[in-house]
C-alpha cells in the first residue's frame, strides 16, 4: 500500500501472494529501504520506495506470529522482537541477509514491542513473558531482566523519555513499566487515580 499525502492518492504495487498476517511491522533502514518483519511469512519483506519495487529474502521457517516488532540499532542492523518465535531475528540491510540467534523458552506473545534507548541496547517489553528481554547488539548477548509475573498482554508499547528512561504503556498490567538503561533497573508504578474537576 502506497499513500501519497500531497495528492491524497492511494495505490498498491507488488505481487506477494495470498495468505494473512504475512508481515506485521516495518522498519526504515539507513539505505532507504523498508523491511517487513515476518509474522506468518517465511521471509523478510523489502520495499524499495524509490522505484516501488518489492522483494523477499531469507528462509525463516513456518509458524505463526513469529516476530511482532522490529528495531534498528545504531549500526543499522534490524532486530525482530520474538512473539511466538523462540529466537531473535537479525536482519542486515547492507547484505539483505536474515538470521536468528538465541533459544528463548515460553509460548504465546512473549515480548510485544522493542526500543533502543541512548545506550544502544535493545529492550523488549514483556507481554506473556515473565521477564524483560535485553539484547546487546555488540555481541548479540541475550539477558532476561526482572520478574513481572504471569498473565498476558502486560505492556505493548514503550516510549524513550527525554531523561533516557524507557516507559512501558500498560495494556493489561496494573502499573507503568519504567526501565533505567544506565543501570538496567526496572520498576513498576501504579498511576494515581484521576482527579475530579
Amino acid at each position: 500500500l502506497r499513500i501519497d499525502p500531497v495528492y491524497d492518492r492511494v495505490t498498491t504495487f507488488g505481487d506477494l501472494g495470498g495468505g494473512s498476517k504475512k508481515w506485521w511491522h516495518g522498519v526504515l533502514a539507513h539505505n532507504g529501504a523498508i523491511y517487513g518483519i515476518p509474522a506468518y511469512a517465511r521471509t523478510v519483506l523489502k520495499i524499495d520506495p524509490f522505484f516501488d519495487r518489492v522483494s523477499t529474502f531469507g528462509d525463516l521457517g513456518s509458524g505463526s506470529y513469529k516476530w511482532r516488532h522490529g528495531v534498528m540499532t545504531t549500526s543499522g542492523v534490524i532486530y525482530g522482537i520474538p512473539a511466538h518465535a523462540s529466537s531473535v531475528l537479525k536482519v542486515d540491510p547492507s547484505t539483505d541477509t536474515a538470521s536468528t540467534f538465541g533459544q528463548l523458552e515460553g509460548r504465546g506473545y512473549k515480548w510485544w514491542h522493542g526500543v533502543v534507548p541512548g545506550n544502544g541496547v535493545i529492550y523488549g517489553l514483556p507481554s506473556s513473558a515473565h521477564n524483560m528481554l535485553k539484547i546487546d547488539p555488540a555481541d548479540d548477548k541475550i539477558t532476561l531482566v526482572g520478574h513481572f509475573g504471569g498473565g498476558g498482554y502486560k505492556w505493548h508499547h514503550a516510549i524513550v523519555a527525554s531523561s533516557g528512561d524507557v516507559y512501558g504503556i500498560p495494556t493489561d498490567a496494573a502499573a507503568v513499566l519504567k526501565i533505567t538503561p544506565a543501570a538496567t533497573t526496572t520498576s513498576t508504578r501504579t498511576p494515581p487515580p484521576p482527579t475530579a474537576e
